[in-house]
Parts: C-alpha cells; structure tokens; sequence
C-alpha cells in the first residue's frame, strides 16, 4: 500500500500569557490561520500504519505584561473525532518576563492520527467526510487553563475513485510491445480491470502487454469495475512508420521461431539457417540476441524493400567472440553467393587486424573502403554505426568516429541482405543484439537516441 503523508500548517498563533499575581485573566488569542486547505482527502486503501497528518507550527508568540520572573508553560496539542485524546505534550517551555517571544523552536511537528480517528479512517467509503476537532492547550501550575486553548477542526473525505493508465511508450513502432498499468488508480473493494486496445483488442487485468500490427493513432480504454460503481481513464498511443527506415531487427524471438522479425513495418523478415542459438542475453538486461556459431550459422532477408542507396546508416549491437574473419552484414545478389569478391555493403571483422566496411556501386566498383577502425574488442558489447551521406562516410564505435572516407556516387541499390555470413563462406562468431538500417545519414542526436533505446 502507498505511504500517505499529509502537512497541515498553522501559524499566527499568538498566546497573551499573565500572572495570577495580577487581577487580570490570562488570555489567548482567538484567530489561528491555516496556511493550507482545511479539507483533505484520505485514501481508502492507505496503510494506516505509516498514515500521517503532520500539524506544523509556523511560529507561537507569546507575549508576557506584568511579570517579575521567567515562567514556564507547557502545550498540548489533542485531536479526535467523537472525543479528543491527548497526542502530544511539550513540557517547561520558557517564556519572558516581559516581551514577546516565539517558541515555535521548541515545537516538533506533530502527528494528529491516533487510535480514535484511525477507527473512523478505515470506514471511509467513497464521498464520506469525518470531521477531526485538534485542541492547542496552555497549562501552568498558577493558573486555571480552562480559557487557554483554542480548537479547530478540519474535514476528511473518503476517495474520489479513479481510474489511471500508466503506460510504458505513447510513440512507437509496430509489432513493440507496450506496457499497460492500472496500479496508480484510486479503487473500491474486488476491482476488475478490463482494457479496450483500440485495434479490436479486450484485455483483462490490472497490468497488461500489447503490440500493434499496423500504424495508426490509437484510442487505449481502462474500465475499472469494483462492488459499487465502475470509472474509466483513455489515452493515445502513437504507432507509426519513419519514412526513413528501411529495416529493424530487434533479435527477440522465441527459440520455436524460424524468422527474423523486421519491425519497420516493410516486413524485410529473414529467414534463419545453421548454427543459430535465440533467447541469449542482449546488450541490456532485457533485452535479447543470437548468437552465432562461428561455421553455419547465418540469416537471409530477401528481396529487400524500402532501400534507396544514395545515403545510409547502418547501426548495430555486436559482441564478437573471435578474432577469426567474421561477415556481420553482407547485401548481394543470392545467386552470386560463391562467385568471389565482396557484397556490394560489406561489414566484417578481419583477421589481419582491422575492422573492415566497403560499400560498391551497382556495378560493383568501390565507392568507400574503410580499413583502419580497430578490431572489435572480444566479448564486449559495441554499439557499431555505418553511415554515408553520398559523399562522407564513417565508421564508430560507442559514438567515437574509428574511420573515415570519401566518396562520389550512390551506392548499389536494394538486393539481398545477408546477417553472419559472407557470401563465399565467411562465418560470424559472436552476438547481434540489434540492427537498423535507414535511407538517411543520422545526425549525432539522432544517433545518441538509438543508442539508448529510443525510437527513429
């Protein structure tokens, strides 16, 4: 249950205090002033173990007349509904012989529940109100007290129910799943949660997981039924295609799937072949990858949709386990595999000591050849970005340029994409946690948002 605390501050009490030795009565001033509403709302579900209602006191003066010692007072503060109990008592406060002087130092804050009202609290249904008197008392051994308190009291109402989403994306892509919560709504007794997804979806539950196949605004409805009544909260979620992206591949599924997801929304799926394990640990803890055997292992995507050429940037999370030649990416005509040569976009780990990228026109000549980034480190997630822009290209790692080159031409438009494996047998040894392929050079920003999850 949610710890409640609420504050409830008093100032300008102002206590005129006078001897007995005089003929004159002690009095108290009459106004107290609350700097906050004197009407608070009470949870019903609160733990009425850590419920507090703090009473704080800005300042207490008390002016003395008359008086030819220091004396002491002591204050009490009681509270209740139906009969007021004692709750606190501030003993041998000094006051002046004359003057003015504010002991609201000597003070704590204090806390108004007790027993009395806590038995009233757990009753409260939904428009219920209680009415909490609390008493400021003066007592002194020379003087009758009777006149020297002020009372005031202030309402409590039982909860306003509500109902609350709580949700885990407004802007993503299609196929994503989004979290949906109802833990933050305000309920009454047995609540039944029941979820209207937009898409046709009903779900039940007071947490829930959800994905949509197509892009769109959708209207997400929560109805939450308890003994009594029913209430519902809407919110939009955004599932959208950036015109930019041609492929998204997130390395999630299931052990039993034979398919490479593409979340685009171009459906540029792969199929998997070979030494393939899925469901290992990705570059986040919840996030997943596959892991590549080295010798067999490897994915296709054919026919590829949505790429253009004339910019790119490729981005990927790659943990290598060798340090043996190894293809990441290589796009190429299928029925070229074994004729020699690279892919006409080649990504690879080289085992003479390089990190290599070549990207080739539709002829196949040369546009950019990036040979000096460093080898991958071995057994360590790298966040690898490619990016040409039809005439700069770079390679970097973790957002630091490794490489770089220059270029004159497009470069070759879409075939068939090829993750793990080089098209004359060259295998990949290690992980791929993620890989986005996009029609556009990525500015810095947009490169940083990638890098930490975000969507593009």
């Amino acid at each position: 249950m949610n710890r409640r605390k609420f504050v409830l501050s008093l100032s300008g009490i102002a206590v005129m205090y006078k001897s007995l030795s005089y003929p004159h009565q002690p009095a108290i001033a009459s106004e107290i002033s609350l700097n906050n509403k004197e009407e608070i709302e009470i949870h019903s579900d609160f733990n009425t173990e850590n419920l507090s209602i703090l009473l704080d006191f800005d300042f207490i003066n008390i002016q003395s007349q008359n008086m030819q010692t220091e004396d002491s007072i002591n204050l009490i503060i009681k509270s209740g509904v139906d009969k007021l109990e004692k709750i606190k008592k501030f003993s041998n406060i000094s006051i002046p012989k004359n003057g003015e002087k504010d002991i609201s130092s000597s003070i704590e804050s204090i806390n108004i529940i007790n027993e009395n009202i806590l038995d009233f609290l757990t009753e409260m249904n939904e428009g219920d109100e209680i009415t909490v008197k609390i008493s400021i008392e003066i007592e002194n051994s020379e003087i009758d007290t009777k006149e020297i308190k002020k009372e005031f009291s202030i309402t409590m109402i039982g909860p306003k129910k509500k109902a609350i989403i709580k949700k885990s994306e407004t802007d993503t892509l299609i196929d994503n799943d989004i979290t949906f919560s109802a833990e933050n709504s305000i309920t009454g007794s047995n609540p039944k949660y029941e979820w209207d997804l937009g898409d046709g979806t009903i779900k039940q539950g007071e947490k829930i997981t959800h994905s949509y196949s197509e892009s769109g605004l959708y209207s997400v409805e929560l109805t939450i039924r308890d003994d009594s009544t029913e209430y519902s909260d809407t919110v939009e979620i955004n599932i959208s295609i950036p015109s930019n992206l041609v492929g998204y591949w997130r390395f999630n599924e299931s052990k039993n799937s034979d398919k490479l997801i593409d979340y685009s929304g171009n459906e540029n799926h792969g199929n998997l072949y070979g030494g393939i394990t899925q469901e290992v640990k990705g570059h986040k803890e919840d996030e997943l990858a596959y892991r590549y055997d080295g010798s067999s292992g490897y994915i296709t995507v054919p026919d590829v949709e949505g790429y253009e050429g004339d910019e790119l940037t490729f981005t990927a999370w790659v943990n290598i386990e060798t340090n043996n030649t190894s293809s990441i990416m290589d796009m190429h005509d299928f029925q070229d595999v074994g004729d020699g040569g690279e892919g006409k976009i080649h990504i690879e780990q080289n085992d003479s000591g390089y990190f290599r990228v070549t990207l080739k026109d539709d002829s196949g000549n040369d546009v950019i050849d990036m040979t000096n980034s460093p080898l991958l480190t071995q057994d360590e997630w790298k966040f690898i970005v490619i990016r040409y822009d039809g005439e700069n290209a770079e390679v970097s790692y973790d957002g630091e340029v490794k490489d770089e080159d220059t270029g004159s031409s497009d470069i070759a438009s879409t075939q068939d994409f090829q993750f793990g494996m080089h098209k004359e047998g060259r295998w990949f040894d290690g992980r791929i946690s993620e890989i986005r392929i996009y029609n556009e050079f990525l500015t810095d920003e947009q490169l940083k948002n990638v890098r930490d999850g975000g969507e593009l």
